[in-house]
């Protein structure tokens, strides 16, 4: 299981140095990303993209393929998005998104959302779409064995721990909630926290 840190100059040099996934916000500044590339050589980066428009019109995902073939850390993805629920971002797909995904197929980067999936159907629409990962939480988080039966190998599980999650108002102990010591039982289902 990998740990993945929110890049911030808040955390420790050494920490940093020993995160397997660091993640970043991405605005189009490709000095910066080979910089960063080069101080993080081992680690995969994930490139978060908010503001799907601008990424779309400056075809980014020719820049990341510019970036990859001139560094020795060529592990870069790009996570679409903000927290909510995938059917959230499914039903209001944009062909500017539907273009860059394909950018991103064709430079073979790749790619996933930040949008969680929560049930069978939203697991099954993300996966259809190609992603490397997949977000799961509230309900489905129960049933991380058979996600991963269904996921792996080809696409990575990423929960968030500590996050008590529902969809619904209801008592603590029936939301889905991973606390550290629940790691030893999740590890063969879970890629990412």
């Amino acid at each position: 299981m990998k740990y993945c840190y929110d890049f911030s100059n808040k955390l420790k040099s050494s920490d940093m140095q020993k995160a397997e996934e660091l993640k970043i916000w991405y605005r189009g500044e490709s000095s910066d990303l080979e910089v960063f590339l080069k101080t993080y050589p081992n680690c995969r980066i994930i490139l978060c993209v908010t503001d799907i428009d601008a990424f779309f019109k400056n075809a980014e995902w020719d820049k990341l393929s510019v970036i990859q073939t001139k560094n020795v850390n060529r592990n870069i993805s790009v996570c679409f998005g903000e927290y909510k629920r995938a059917s959230e971002v499914l039903n209001n797909l944009t062909n500017e998104l539907k273009l860059c995904l394909g950018g991103l197929k064709r430079e073979h980067i790749p790619y996933f959302f930040a949008a969680y999936a929560s049930n069978w159907d939203e697991l099954h629409a993300l996966k259809t779409m190609e992603v490397s990962d997949i977000y799961v939480a509230e309900a489905l988080g129960f049933e991380l064995s058979k996600v991963a039966a269904l996921c792996h190998p080809e696409i990575q599980i990423r929960v968030y721990p500590n996050v008590a999650q529902s969809c619904i108002e209801a008592p603590a102990l029936m939301k889905f909630f991973l606390r550290p010591n629940d790691i030893i039982a999740i590890e063969d289902c879970v890629d990412v926290l």
